[in-house]
């Protein structure tokens, strides 16, 4: 157990103190101690010979004069001499009355502020005196207590021996990377002597955060399971690729390529397929499908929605016909026949949503699982199908980007392919930003597009708050008064019954709208869908984004997204306009919106970070991650205690509201 007092218990810390600690979320000496400083006032000082007209400086000095003050009408100005190695400057600072007081000649202090050459002089905005300021100031940014008050408070804390940090790291990592002990440097952190001192604590602290990312990740992924290579029937799946309506991209085969070799080595396998929009990962499954069929082994798709798993069974059935496809949902008809079926290898593939977990479906030979869109669905969930096969094969399918960094950690032991390339005949979708005042520019295109029997998707943050911009209600009305033309609304909260005729009806009426919510952002598939339509776009990620554009643009007609939002949001939605690359749109929203839903068996993650940064600190990740790998393929490790000790940490940081309550 960590040992900590109240903060209240500290030297300083009153009742007015105590309640702005409370309202800042500290309410331990530990709490405090392992808040990290936000940013530092640097006063380290520069060489005097060396400035240059304009030049931000900082200055130790002597003073030579008395401080006079000159009033004006709105501002005052104290002017003062200082002495610098052997040089005399002049200093001016406004608004500063107080240094007639506080300042005598002798005095040594701090000088920071704008260097004039022309006058020798300073303009200041900083004054201290020497014994009075750390050469490297942190600030905290809590609000109503004053940075140096809480240097004092935490000073406190460590003369009073009022909080034990323990080590959270292996001793031989610090020792291997040369990195502070976790004491050591959350007091380089309060109290640097340099910026080397912050940036050795940040780097023990990015590597620590890293380090139980990997091995959290390392837990959740599956041992590798011995089995016999995979017998597949090779013409079979050749053949199969010669009948299709289209030749496979170079990614496509690659990918392919890659599944199949999985298939021959003598152990089962956890692989990646990332995608971008309209990529044709569906394809490649398919064909990793029949592969396994072909090897009298079953394959289980799991699709995140119903209407996505329909999509699947429609396209896979059309595609692959020498197969036996079924589709198990919760609304199945006759499920107790299906699953008999199943039960019996009279299906080759299985393709449903949650339902195909539930206890009383049994495959006969589950040779491998297909999961689509993984990270919406729970580890639990994945694990629960998983268990279901004979040999722990697991196919991942994400239309959703991921850098390599994150996906290298968030998959730990899965391989990972990559189809950049879309087919040669599908354009790209035209992506404008529009201000919802010049949104009658939107409707001409609409009128255009309908008039030629193109239909359109219209997107809305949600069904009836008001707090997200445009919704259901809203969206409607408006298009009701300006179009007349079939028009279905989607939602989640509709019967399953409703969304999916409203989705037929769509799909065979032509010039026709949808409004809906996000709920058809993955894989929903109307070929002469050819404009989407998004209102208060700012609601949205540019990931997001970027999967609900891909809706149009599956046929060979010229597609277009309009996303309409307000001004303040034209800098970030102008990204999408200069790319339809999703790699690069999911690097640039990992940036601003962090990683999200990839990591943690919680789809937010319980890692908040305050370090560590998924691209600068790639080269971290990537040791942190090959250090767990090492340790964790050590015979002595399974069952010792420096096992125990690491994955009792892990569970505590996994319960706590922060990464450090250990």
């Amino acid at each position: 157990m960590v040992t900590t007092h109240p903060i209240s218990d500290v030297k300083g810390v009153g009742k007015a103190l105590y309640k702005r600690f409370l309202d800042a979320g500290i309410k331990t000496t530990y709490d405090l101690i392992t808040t990290p400083p936000k940013a530092y006032e640097d006063y380290t000082t520069v060489d005097v010979s060396a400035l240059s007209d304009g030049q931000i400086v900082t200055l130790q000095a002597v003073v030579l004069s008395a401080v006079h003050v000159h009033s004006m009408t709105r501002v005052s100005r104290a002017t003062f001499d200082i002495l610098v190695d052997g040089l005399t400057l002049s200093v001016i600072a406004f608004n500063q009355n107080y240094l007639k007081e506080s300042l005598h000649a002798g005095d040594e202090i701090i000088v920071k502020g704008s260097y004039q050459a022309r006058t020798s002089s300073i303009t200041a905005s900083k004054i201290h005196h020497m014994a009075n300021v750390r050469l490297i100031q942190p600030i905290y940014g809590l609000e109503g207590i004053y940075d140096r008050h809480i240097s004092k408070i935490i000073k406190a804390i460590e003369t009073d021996q009022q909080v034990d940090i323990f080590e959270t790291l292996p001793m031989e990592d610090l020792e291997t990377y040369r990195m502070p002990r976790r004491d050591q440097a959350f007091h380089m952190l309060h109290f640097p002597e340099s910026k080397k001192d912050i940036q050795e604590a940040q780097r023990r602290f990015k590597y620590e955060e890293a380090f139980f990312l990997s091995l959290q990740m390392s837990y959740q992924t599956k041992e590798k399971t011995k089995r016999p290579p995979k017998v597949y029937d090779l013409e079979r799946v050749k053949k199969a690729i010669e009948r299709l309506p289209f030749e496979l991209t170079d990614d496509q085969k690659k990918a392919t390529n890659d599944i199949f070799k999985d298939f021959r080595k003598p152990y089962a396998q956890f692989r990646l397929i990332q995608g971008d929009v309209g990529s044709g990962k569906t394809v490649v499954a398919g064909l990793a499908a029949l592969a396994v069929a072909s090897a009298n082994e079953q394959v289980a798709i799991m699709a995140p929605t119903e209407l996505l798993a329909r999509q699947h069974y429609d396209v896979l059935s059309r595609l692959f016909e020498e197969m036996s496809i079924a589709l198990l949902s919760s609304r199945t008809k006759d499920k107790k026949t299906l699953k008999d079926r199943i039960s019996h290898h009279e299906i080759d593939v299985v393709i449903g949503t949650h339902a195909m977990i539930e206890e009383d479906v049994v495959f006969d030979r589950l040779g491998l699982v297909i999961i689509d869109e993984q990270h919406r669905f729970g580890v639990r969930a994945r694990s629960e199908l998983g268990n279901k096969a004979m040999s722990q094969d697991i196919l991942y399918l994400s239309a959703t980007p991921i850098p390599r960094t994150l996906a290298m950690v968030a998959f730990k032991d899965a391989n990972i392919s990559v189809i950049r390339t879309k087919p040669e005949a599908r354009p790209d979708v035209m992506t404008h930003y529009v201000n919802r005042d010049d949104i009658q520019m939107v409707f001409s295109d609409m009128d255009r597009r309908l008039a030629n029997g193109e239909n359109i998707f219209i997107v809305v943050p949600a069904i009836e708050s008001l707090e997200k911009g445009e919704n259901i209600e809203t969206v409607s009305g408006l298009i009701a008064d300006r179009f007349n033309v079939d028009v279905w609304t989607m939602h989640a909260k509709m019967a399953s019954d409703d969304r999916d005729l409203a989705m037929a009806s769509f799909r065979e009426k032509r010039g026709a709208i949808l409004i809906a919510t996000t709920m058809i952002e993955v894989g929903i598939d109307v070929r002469h869908a050819t404009m989407m339509v998004v209102f208060s776009a700012e609601q949205f990620g540019l990931s997001q984004l970027h999967q609900l554009r891909g809706r149009v643009g599956r046929g060979d007609r010229p597609s277009v997204c309009y996303l309409i939002s307000e001004k303040e949001d034209v800098n970030r939605l102008m990204i999408l306009q200069s790319t339809n690359d999703g790699f690069e749109l999911s690097a640039k929203d990992l940036a601003l919106r962090g990683p999200g839903q990839f990591v943690g068996s919680r789809q937010s993650g319980f890692f908040k970070f305050r370090f560590l940064d998924f691209f600068e600190d790639s080269a971290i990740l990537e040791e942190a991650s090959r250090r767990v790998e090492r340790l964790l393929d050590d015979p002595m490790f399974e069952g010792s205690v420096r096992q125990a000790h690491l994955v009792k940490r892990l569970k505590r940081m996994q319960g706590a509201s922060e990464p450090y309550a250990m």
